[in-house]
């Protein structure tokens, strides 16, 4: 919890877990995917190259991205975030 002059702001956190991801355009051997937090702008996570097999791409190692949500105490509400996925072919 966050205290502050105003009351008390909850903060939650919420992580994902990318490992798979569907390819629906054929001729793709590989791609590569990033992560780009809207705030910042440049991509803050970068997946290694993963083979596209049966229009699936897979990566061995995943990546976790914790992002924290804070709650207002006045309002109820939450703050959001925006992602953009960046997926390239290699």
């Amino acid at each position: 919890m966050n205290y502050n002059g105003m009351g008390i702001n909850l903060v939650n956190e919420l992580s994902c877990l990318i490992i798979q991801f569907q390819v629906f355009q054929s001729g793709m051997d590989a791609l590569v995917l990033s992560i780009v937090p809207g705030d910042i702008g440049k991509p803050t996570t970068k997946l290694e190259k993963a083979t596209v097999r049966d229009g699936t791409c897979r990566w061995e190692n995943p990546v976790y991205e914790t992002v924290k949500f804070v709650q207002e105490a006045k309002t109820g509400k939450v703050s959001d975030r925006i992602y953009h996925f960046l997926v390239s072919t290699v």
